[in-house]
């Protein structure tokens, strides 16, 4: 009869323990100590100034300053027009390496646009320009 007591004791204890471990991996704990699996990661923070890569060859200079949850772009063509080209709001807290936002027009700059398609990948905002006839794609960068 003892060794009926420990085997039900020893299955009552490894029920408990799987249930258990069971209950912590629904719960999101690691046993590594990393994050669990539900949390979101910290946004990725656009704020600031940006510029237009060196490498497009466009006929503009395009700028950007980004708030929180705010964008103006002002482009520069030669010395003859520049000014705001796009004034908009979108979305952000994005936690994706890379992601796309839709910017909806705040104020009427010199884009005819009532919504922009901002795209956001290891660094760098893109969208489409087009300027007498022809389409472009602008990468704007953080720093000069």
């Amino acid at each position: 009869m003892k060794v009926l007591k420990y085997r039900f004791g020893a299955v009552l204890a490894t029920i408990v323990f799987a249930a258990a471990l069971l209950a912590v991996g629904f719960m999101g704990f690691k046993a590594n100590g990393a994050e669990a699996p539900h949390k979101l990661k910290t946004p990725i923070e656009l704020t600031g100034s940006w510029h237009q890569t060196p490498d497009d060859n466009l006929p503009v200079n395009m700028t950007a300053e980004i708030s929180p949850n705010h964008i103006q772009i002002f482009m520069r063509y030669s010395n003859v027009v520049s000014g705001l080209y796009w004034d908009g709001t979108f979305e952000t807290n994005q936690t994706k390496s890379s992601f796309k936002v839709v910017s909806t027009s705040d104020e009427q700059g010199l884009s005819q646009d009532q919504t922009k398609i901002f795209s956001y990948e290891n660094g760098v905002i893109s969208y489409d320009f087009a300027m007498l006839g022809k389409d472009y794609i602008v990468h704007l960068s953080r720093g000069e």
